[in-house]
């Protein structure tokens, strides 16, 4: 009994580890990924997300998420539609195995009557390609603040497909 036992551990192991890579796989070198969210707005269920990855593979070519920020509707707020790009860097973006977990801060301005609002935002993107590159999918946040203003996405799902 207990050598069929461990038989059927070791089995069941070999499957969930199968299954785990099986989930993700290496992006098409120079492909370019079309698709969208799930951020809903008044005007537009889902916003378009738009991904090149870079012949190597390692990197993202180029990257275009779209998404809404949401906060106080008042007067130098960041609260409303929003955007994050990606362009490739020096360390590797996308694993061998093709999941990804970016983190990235930058500023943006607000204008006012009264000149620029300042914000300060933080980022985070992960996922992971599937079905032999053909897919990608993952999710973002980000947070942004200026003083007592702060604004955030919810965390926005995303997938695409490889167009070419």
């Amino acid at each position: 009994m207990r050598g069929k036992l461990t038989i059927i551990l070791l089995v069941l192991s070999l499957v969930f580890a199968s299954a785990a890579l099986a989930a993700s796989s290496a992006p098409v070198g120079g492909g370019h990924y079309k698709g969208s969210d799930n951020a809903k707005t008044r005007d537009k269920a889902g916003r378009s997300v738009k991904l090149a990855v870079t012949r190597n593979r390692a990197n993202f070519a180029s990257g275009l998420l779209n998404f809404v920020l949401e906060g106080h509707a008042v007067q130098g707020s960041c609260a409303g539609p929003a955007y994050v790009s990606l362009s490739p860097t020096h360390a590797r973006q996308i694993s061998k195995a093709g999941t990804f977990n970016l983190h990235g801060s930058f500023t943006f301005q607000v204008p006012t009557p009264h000149g620029g609002l300042t914000y300060k935002a933080s980022v985070t993107i992960t996922g992971g390609f599937s079905d032999h590159g053909q897919k990608v999918s993952g999710t973002l946040r980000e947070t942004a603040r200026h003083n007592n203003f702060s604004c955030h996405s919810a965390t926005v799902h995303f997938s695409a497909s490889l167009t070419k």
